[in-house]
């Protein structure tokens, strides 16, 4: 089994922690508290923060509120479907703005959390993240993936004062949350070389230790993933560390860099097509895990099809070609194992058995790179006019 840091094992540790980095910068961890445990839920309330605070929560979240949540001050989303859109801020804001209280809590993970996250930073108040669901990596983030106009795109938030992740609520969550869960974690093997790339073509700031953090909790949810189909609860705990220290490493890097590329770019192009057609949203990791099988094969394409203009923007990759054909092909490889582990956790692994269509599919070949410019390998495919010579076949391998 490999051997992985301490901090994989002890992601509490981490909370306020200021770190001079060997990449020459200094991160930061404004989170001032971190409880990942059974029963975490009941401690929330002793997040060291004073006043009272207003409890924001869904009609399936709200089941888990402790007897004392129900004396203090607390709204309940109702409308359906709820979605960190215009309504659901909107409501949120007029709410919070007739109450007399001094932060929020967020009683849910998903939309919950990335709408509070927001609404914390327009109302500069702090809150609380309390997570319920095993599906997502955003606990720590500070950024809000928001729909404004039918549209999906992600904003400056703020950064919990205090995450807790209850892991008797995640390991009674529906299982198809466990395995988008998983696969929103497979898809850090994409993003982190969707990084490396961005940083050779831009210079933009590349930390190795923030990536490391990255995939070093990636290998621990792996090691453990096999019982997450049958809710070990060794196997709950690592995915749930797995998604802390993710964002985690999100918080300290201030961007999703380390977390989010091409797979993501894809899963949000989807969705937006989805919100467009009237469809019902599908479970953010399982769009996630499709979109890092395409991935892997668009990279194995790219590094053995194409040849790069003399151009001075190409001039770090064609400098490190081999290199990175090598990450490529060792990405590709990674692809049966991703496809099998997603599979055995009882996620989809094709567009079909999630309810993509071709029309959706292509939809999200082609936008996805509309709605953030950083470089990742779809900008590069963009740029140099290839979308015909590459996505076609790898379409038909994901359908």
């Amino acid at each position: 089994m490999q051997h992985l840091p301490d901090y994989v094992h002890e992601p509490q540790a981490l909370a306020g922690q200021t770190i001079h980095c060997s990449c020459g910068l200094t991160h930061t961890i404004h989170t001032q508290k971190i409880v990942l445990a059974p029963g975490a839920i009941h401690q929330s309330l002793e997040s060291g923060l004073s006043g009272t605070p207003l409890i924001i929560a869904d009609t399936h979240t709200w089941a888990y509120a402790p007897a004392s949540f129900h004396s203090l001050p607390h709204y309940i989303l109702s409308h359906d479907p709820i979605l960190a859109d215009e309504y659901t801020l909107g409501d949120l804001l007029i709410e919070a703005s007739v109450q007399s209280v001094d932060y929020l809590i967020a009683l849910g993970s998903g939309t919950i959390g990335d709408s509070v996250r927001f609404l914390a930073s327009t109302l500069h108040k702090p809150f609380v993240n309390i997570c319920t669901a095993p599906s997502m990596d955003g606990a720590a983030s500070q950024h809000s993936p928001l729909i404004h106009h039918q549209f999906k795109t992600t904003y400056p938030a703020a950064a919990p004062y205090a995450i807790y992740f209850d892991l008797d609520i995640m390991a009674a969550a529906p299982a198809p949350m466990l395995a988008a869960g998983l696969a929103d974690i497979e898809g850090k093997h994409v993003a982190t070389l969707d990084w490396y790339i961005g940083h050779l073509v831009t210079g933009e700031a590349y930390c190795e230790p923030i990536r490391d953090l990255t995939m070093a909790s990636v290998a621990l949810c792996e090691q453990y993933c096999d019982g997450l189909a049958a809710r070990e609860p060794q196997a709950v705990r690592a995915l749930a560390t797995s998604l802390l220290l993710t964002s985690l490493a999100m918080q300290l890097n201030v961007t999703s860099r380390p977390a989010s590329g091409m797979e993501h770019l894809i899963s949000h192009a989807w969705e937006n097509y989805a919100i467009r057609q009237g469809l019902s949203p599908h479970l953010h990791g399982d769009k996630v895990g499709l979109g890092t099988l395409i991935a892997c094969d668009v990279y194995h394409a790219f590094f053995h099809t194409v040849k790069m203009p003399q151009q001075e923007r190409y001039a770090p990759l064609v400098r490190h070609w081999n290199e990175l054909t090598e990450k490529a092909d060792a990405l590709y490889a990674l692809k049966p194992l991703i496809r099998e582990r997603i599979a055995k956790a009882g996620g989809p692994v094709t567009l079909s058995a999630l309810g993509i269509s071709r029309q959706a599919a292509v939809y999200g070949f082609q936008h996805m790179t509309d709605g953030r410019p950083r470089v990742t390998i779809a900008h590069l495919i963009k740029e140099l006019q290839l979308e015909e010579a590459i996505y076609p076949s790898v379409l038909e391998s994901i359908l």
